[in-house]
């Protein structure tokens, strides 16, 4: 009788203890925190204050420099914004949490292009976050010349100092265009075309620089002509009323910053706490603003200044909404991609 109650006993003992450690790793009141990676420096640093002072929730952000995203380990993140093609990259390789609509209230609101293209390419793992468009920055004060599209930045005899910073499919996808090729070919002699294209850009020569950071490049002079997204370019023009912007005449491509909770994300609830506040139209009108990129949000867009609304570079020649007027296209070489002419 005495063993089967010290048996009895231990028996309860071990519920108790278990019961006790689970609701101290179920408790509200657990430490918790966010790891939040970004592909470059997109999020308004008060967004996150804000956040957290509103959560009690701390944020850890990590800015992700978008030469060496490839190279990114998704270790202890806790939510990821990057581009597109990585998304989608890390969609293929069952790295992503399919996301659950119903608990960000403000997903049916985004542009259908932009929903659309990245439920398309990454099976609703990720919401769009913001947008832009690719084109050519350009120092015409300093070159003394004029510039039009792609052909431009190939040229040899282009008097000026030519940077192409990011991915190399970047410059392939450029040369496409330069040749009068279609960016989304995938014929032999398109390609080579394309590369006897490049070759033309010397990357030994005085006329090329390979830089760091644009900003600074142009800042100093060091570099009058470069390819990058609009919403880089913006800033930069603000900054330096000498610098211009153009849409490539032989055509060019959009590409979208996405949200994304990575599969092994130790508090999905935290995750999604903070992914709900970042697609809060204001905020997402505020880091819109911040970065100088384009937002995909409806209501955001709504929310913005009078002249950031109708600046052709962030939202169309027609200055409207956020609409399939400029279509979504990817960068990935022999995707199907249409181009903005």
């Amino acid at each position: 009788m005495k063993r089967r109650l010290i048996v009895i006993a231990a028996v309860v003992c071990v519920v108790l203890t278990v019961s006790v450690v689970a609701l101290r790793s179920h408790s509200p009141d657990r430490e918790r925190s966010i790891v939040f990676y970004t592909l470059g420096d997109m999020v308004d640093p008060g967004v996150l204050r804000d956040f957290s002072e509103e959560t009690g929730i701390p944020i850890r952000h990590v800015v992700i420099d978008p030469d060496r995203s490839h190279a990114l380990r998704l270790s202890g993140c806790s939510l990821l914004l990057t581009d597109l093609p990585f998304l989608e990259l890390l969609d293929s390789q069952g790295q992503l949490t399919f996301l659950d609509a119903q608990r960000i209230p403000s997903a049916d609101r985004f542009a259908p292009a932009y929903q659309n293209a990245v439920r398309r390419n990454t099976h609703a793992a990720a919401v769009p976050a913001l947008w832009s468009t690719m084109g050519l920055l350009h120092d015409s004060a300093a070159s003394g010349v004029s510039v039009r599209g792609w052909a431009d930045l190939f040229d040899p005899s282009y008097p000026g100092t030519v940077a192409i910073t990011g991915s190399a499919k970047k410059a392939l996808a450029g040369a496409m265009l330069a040749g009068g090729r279609a960016l989304d070919s995938t014929q032999p002699e398109d390609c080579f075309g394309a590369v006897l294209t490049l070759n033309r850009l010397d990357l030994h020569s005085p006329g090329f620089r390979s830089v760091g950071a644009l900003g600074d490049a142009f800042r100093t002079g060091s570099v009058t002509l470069a390819p990058c997204y609009a919403g880089q370019a913006l800033p930069l023009m603000s900054e330096l009323p000498r610098l211009s912007f153009v849409f490539p005449s032989e055509g060019t491509w959009q590409t979208v910053l996405g949200y994304a909770i990575p599969r092994q994300c130790s508090d999905t609830d935290a995750a999604y706490a903070l992914l709900t506040y970042l697609c809060r139209p204001y905020v997402m009108a505020r880091n819109a603003a911040y970065s100088g990129w384009s937002t995909p949000s409806l209501d955001a867009w709504k929310l913005l200044s009078p002249s950031r609304k109708k600046n052709p570079l962030a939202y169309g020649k027609s200055g409207l909404a956020v609409t399939d007027t400029l279509p979504f296209l990817d960068i990935r070489i022999g995707g199907n991609a249409p181009i903005i002419p």
